[in-house]
């Protein structure tokens, strides 16, 4: 039973005014209903870029895992090498076989200067 408003009274039925009303009702009821399932379709919409985009992560993430897994595994090997040799050759002095080249791996712990000779970063 709908609830009566003192404002405005709801006119009785079967008369020109009450369907009137309904009628207006009907169309708002409408209109209503229309604006819910264009918001749900954009929503919708919304959920499904938000899930091809997640993919699109996901996968990103598991790339830069197996990058850093390798850039680790480089580190770790080269930094192994290094001990290795600081280990067999004491004197620093003595310059590398090759000058570096543009494109090979930097050593942290020497800088490349301009004309291609190392310099130590640490001091000596």
């Amino acid at each position: 039973m709908p609830k009566e408003n003192p404002k405005r009274p709801w006119p009785a039925k079967n008369t020109d005014e009450y369907s009137e009303k309904r009628s207006q009702n009907n169309v708002a009821v409408r209109r209503s209903r229309e604006k819910a399932k264009l918001k749900q379709a954009e929503t919708q919409g919304k959920v499904e870029g938000l899930k091809v985009e997640n993919v699109n992560l996901e996968h990103k993430v598991e790339t830069l895992k197996k990058e850093l897994s390798v850039l680790k595994d480089l580190f770790t090997a080269h930094a192994s090498g290094a001990a290795a040799a600081s280990s067999v050759n004491t004197n620093n002095s003595i310059p590398p076989t090759a000058s570096p080249q543009k494109g090979d791996a930097v050593l942290l712990d020497h800088i490349y200067t301009k004309d291609t000779t190392i310099a130590s970063s640490s001091p000596t």
